[in-house]
């Protein structure tokens, strides 16, 4: 049995015969090319040994199991106690309204009783762009429910929570995530109606799937060899099992448990489930070269109308401008196992290439745990595919370093079940399986993913002014960076008789000494020293921090003598220790080759699916 032969049969009986699955070499422009047939399982999150899985500890009290996919309810349900338990570090609030009136849930962290979270440098992270890509869900509740969790038992949470603020926004998406998990496994897009007539009869969203949430597969009775049952019986989808297949009948669409799923011709064309509801790819529908997307209302990767046509986005956007202090930002999703970074709409590099390639190929060493290989990594538009509207790149072009991490690739096949001591089995294939590894692996991959992200709020630019010193004629200031990042620093000394010096520099994981001269009102009085820290990328630069000393001194035997200081003096903090083998940065010559970095050559041209994929 070939897999392509059986999303063929798929495709015509759920879509009916006039809507099939084509191949071409180059791919429309509306196509996805994440389903590549005969794509290579480089592709696909790897494994350091065949049925190797570290098992992680299940959270104990946790707000979630991790161990299942939530539905909204159980999200908000999740933020509500996160909150509760951890007051002084989580605030839960709710963003904008979906199409269908959910409203999106934002967890805030960062330590409040020590000053105002929102004046501190940021990461932003989300997840769920993607209906079906739940696991990235999961990944940011995870995430947050670990840092709030080791707050008081980890020393780098800790500085990380008093010095820095995570904004988590972990499902975009809400009103696809209840598609998902109910109707429709496929489900990519929002829910939004009046943007998308798949069948253009004029007529919005009339002719959907009938529960084909999660769970629900298309069944095989399959019958093998009786030497390869012997061999692989608890493991019948071995690699080559192919070709040890005697014979294959389709059963048809089942649910979780089995029984069948009947779809109905709603609209009496002869065709079922072409009109689904929906919507807008919300990842195509940001103000980021979103021109260049596909205006097909029945593309998969339909930009929508307008760029931020879709209420989601327009939460997210309005976050991202409300919060000047984000400096990093990652936006999760699947299909794949990747670390990437901008820019997607073009094969142009960012002016900041190098760092988003440095913390991208740390990545791939920080993933290798758990039972995992290292994720691959690489620019969007050259590793993957060009995409144009994408979150990744707005943020980018917001003067905000970013990544896109794709954080699980799997196959289709979700079922292989013995039928008694026979050689037959049912096979249960779903395009979901591509997208979300099954509940027992949930834990062990997001515990994986939160070491990246850690890593990325550790390196998120963060100035600090470590120790003072006073000669007879000079104030002399230690600033630092203490995150991996670099960060522009514009300092400022006034005295009562007015501006005294402006210096400029900028730092990236380190310290520098800075002397600010005495002048008459100084040396016998008060010293205001203002520290305006920004990120630029291009263009674009964001305010991500300030802070403000006060130097108070006076004058004994004629020469200034400090006497105190208003304002924050921080000693040194060497987070990129925290982070194993070469601290901030990965050992090029071990995490840089073609295991991981993906380089425009490497990149396999394959044919593109260009039907809508079905569960």
């Amino acid at each position: 049995m070939e897999r392509k032969i059986s999303l063929l049969v798929l495709a015509v009986l759920l879509l009916g015969a006039s809507s099939v699955w084509g191949l071409s070499a180059q791919g429309p422009d509306d196509g996805l090319s994440e389903y590549r047939y005969g794509r290579p399982q480089d592709w696909w999150t790897r494994y350091l040994a065949a049925d190797v899985q570290v098992a992680v500890a299940q959270p104990l009290d946790a707000p979630l199991d991790f161990a299942h996919y939530p539905t909204y309810a159980e999200v908000i349900q999740f933020c509500t106690q996160l909150q509760s338990e951890h007051a002084d570090l989580v605030s839960f609030s709710l963003l904008g309204s979906s199409s269908q009136g959910r409203q999106l849930p934002l967890l805030t962290l960062g330590n409040r009783t020590n000053g105002d979270p929102n004046a501190r440098p940021a990461l932003y992270l989300d997840g769920q762009h993607h209906a079906r890509e739940a696991i990235s869900q999961l990944a940011t509740l995870y995430f947050a429910w670990w840092l709030a969790e080791n707050y008081t038992t980890d020393s780098v949470v800790n500085y990380l929570l008093n010095t820095r603020t995570v904004y988590i926004v972990p499902m975009v998406n809400p009103d696809g995530n209840e598609l998902w998990l109910t109707s429709d496994a496929s489900q990519r897009r929002t829910a939004n109606p009046t943007t998308s007539d798949d069948d253009y009869d004029g007529i919005l969203d009339e002719d959907g799937y009938e529960g084909v949430g999660y769970g629900s597969h298309d069944r095989y009775l399959v019958q093998f060899d009786a030497a390869w049952v012997a061999a692989h019986a608890d493991d019948i989808l071995a690699s080559g099992w192919e070709a040890h297949v005697q014979s294959e009948l389709l059963l048809g669409l089942r649910d979780a448990q089995g029984q069948p799923l009947p779809q109905t011709d709603n609209d009496g064309d002869g065709r079922k489930s072409e009109d689904p509801p929906g919507g807008v790819d919300a990842n195509r529908n940001y103000d980021a070269h979103w021109s260049l997307g596909s205006s097909s209302v029945s593309s998969e990767v339909y930009r929508g109308p307008t760029p931020f046509s879709e209420p989601e986005t327009q939460a997210v956007r309005d976050l991202v401008w409300a919060h000047e202090n984000i400096a990093t930002g990652v936006t999760l999703h699947s299909g794949t196992d990747m670390i990437l970074y901008p820019w997607g709409w073009t094969k142009k590099a960012s002016s900041v290439r190098t760092w988003l390639d440095n913390v991208a190929r740390k990545g791939s060493q920080l993933t290798a745990c758990n039972g995992y290989d290292g994720s691959r990594y690489g620019q969007i538009s050259t590793a993957l595919y060009s995409v144009s509207g994408a979150t990744v790149d707005w943020l980018h072009q917001e003067g905000i370093y970013s990544w896109t991490p794709e954080i699980y690739g799997g196959d289709t096949w979700i079922l292989a079940e013995r039928i008694g001591d026979s050689d037959e089995y049912y096979l249960g294939e779903s395009i979901a399986g591509m997208f979300d590894p099954a509940s027992d692996e949930i834990l062990s991959l997001v515990d994986r993913w939160r070491r990246f992200l850690l890593y990325v709020l550790a390196a998120t630019p963060n100035i600090e002014v470590n120790s003072l010193g006073a000669s007879a004629d000079h104030l002399a200031l230690q600033i630092a960076n203490d995150g991996y990042l670099p960060v522009d620093v514009e300092l400022e000394a006034s005295s009562a008789a007015g501006l005294v010096v402006t210096r400029t520099l900028t730092l990236q994981a380190g310290q520098q000494w800075v002397e600010v001269p005495y002048d008459s009102a100084s040396a016998s009085g008060t010293l205001t020293v203002t520290l305006d820290a920004r990120v630029t990328i291009d263009d674009n630069s964001r305010l991500i921090e300030q802070q403000e000393l006060l130097v108070h001194a006076q004058t004994v035997g004629g020469a200034p003598v400090m006497l105190w200081v208003e304002g924050q003096v921080q000693p040194w903090v060497d987070l990129g220790a925290a982070f194993g083998d070469g601290g901030w940065q990965a050992d090029e010559s071990v995490w840089g080759n073609a295991r991981y970095y993906i380089t425009p050559e490497s990149v396999v041209s394959l044919p593109l699916i260009v039907a809508r994929p079905n569960p």
